[in-house]
């Protein structure tokens, strides 16, 4: 009786150290935390980002939380992104969907989580790991709960259907900020103007290489004959402030891409130097930047009129 008990405490002792060795404890096997990454982590505080804010400077609000917090109140115009707290891949994959997005955005990204912790640092890592620049990368202190300008909040569901920068005019309070007219003519600027052919145009057109052929004149000579695929912002001749504003709300469209912009105006002069110059004020860099010659009047190859 004796030998059988020890037998069977033998049995179970092997038993046990077994099973020790044999693998991880569900904690112990877990992926890491990505809030616990090596990352220097940045933050903007509620109030460096409502200055931003009133003063037009660019800037995009990626709000994380889910649709009930966002819901409750939000920074107007923030891009609605409901994947935190980006503890699981599901989550992780809406930000990977984005970063392409992201990627092309030459301004800071604020993220605002729940209380500016864990979920924000989680969304910030994946975001690195997708290529975004940790330096563009900003957790908003105090997250959504901790945003108090209730002249900044809202209810509206007005998340842009892509990342979307905001700048140019204030999104709330009472601190607008209009832009300064240009002194002189814009035309005169002191730009080393870079000028494209119409069939050099035509060849990279045929090759299907980038280019971004951007149409400035009005209505009734657009619909005359235009490029075909050209992107029409009709802002011809480009000597008033109004003309001037039509033309900076394309400028975000014109930033998704680092392609070459060939300016198209009436007959390849002033319209398109002026809106050259309002593009660079507004960060598109002059290097891309060309004069279509002669213009829309000057394009000697087929046309469309849709």
């Amino acid at each position: 009786m004796k030998r059988t008990l020890s037998l069977l405490l033998a049995l179970a002792l092997c038993a046990s150290l077994l099973g020790g060795c044999g693998g991880q404890t569900a904690t112990e096997s877990a992926a890491p935390d990505r809030a616990d990454a090596d990352i220097d982590w940045q933050y903007m505080s509620a109030e460096d980002t409502k200055a931003m804010l009133d003063n037009g400077e660019p800037v995009l609000i990626l709000d994380s939380r889910p649709d009930d917090m966002y819901n409750a109140g939000h920074i107007p115009g923030a891009y609605h992104l409901p994947c935190y707290p980006v503890d699981t891949p599901e989550l992780e994959q809406l930000l990977v969907d984005a970063a392409a997005d992201l990627k092309a955005l030459d301004a800071p990204i604020v993220i605002v989580c729940k209380t500016g912790n864990k979920g924000a640092k989680r969304a910030i890592s994946v975001l690195i790991d997708q290529g975004v620049p940790a330096e563009q990368l900003y957790i908003l202190e105090g997250g959504g709960e901790g945003w108090t300008y209730e002249d900044y909040l809202t209810t509206e569901n007005d998340s842009p259907a892509e990342p979307t920068v905001l700048g140019g005019e204030s999104t709330g309070g009472d601190a607008a900020v209009e832009p300064t007219p240009y002194d002189g003519d814009r035309a005169d600027a002191a730009i080393e103007w870079q000028y494209i052919t119409a069939e050099d145009t035509k060849a990279k057109l045929d090759a299907g290489e980038p280019l971004i052929v951007l149409d400035t004149r009005q209505d009734d000579m657009y619909s005359a004959g235009h490029i075909e695929g050209c992107l029409h912002v009709p802002c011809f001749p480009v000597d008033t402030l109004e003309l001037e504003n039509v033309l900076r709300d394309a400028v975000p469209t014109l930033q998704e891409s680092d392609d070459p912009i060939a300016v198209v105006c009436k007959t390849g002069n002033k319209g398109a130097k002026r809106a050259i110059s309002v593009l660079i004020d507004e960060g598109v860099s002059a290097d891309r930047l060309f004069i279509l010659e002669g213009g829309g009047e000057g394009w000697p190859y087929d046309t469309v009129t849709d």
